[in-house]
């Protein structure tokens, strides 16, 4: 969903749509990382916690290093 959104500008992915709105559809030196748990119980009711965990503790990392959020992760 974030690649169609920030290729095309569709309203699929909130990211997605602040990257197309930031870069146009220039993706030349996008890189997507991915991260897969080893560990975690793959039933929603367990998984969904931990995405939005391990999402909110990368984007802290990420502002302990940088000192602001990312370019598409405004909030």
């Amino acid at each position: 969903m974030f690649h169609s959104s920030a290729t095309t500008g569709h309203n699929d992915h909130a990211g997605g749509l602040t990257f197309y709105g930031v870069f146009d559809d220039d993706t030349a030196g996008l890189l997507v990382a991915v991260h897969l748990p080893d560990c975690v119980d793959p039933r929603p009711e367990t998984q969904h916690p931990y995405i939005a965990y391990a999402k909110q503790r990368l984007i802290w990392k990420h502002v302990r290093v940088y000192g602001g959020l990312l370019v598409c992760n405004s909030e």
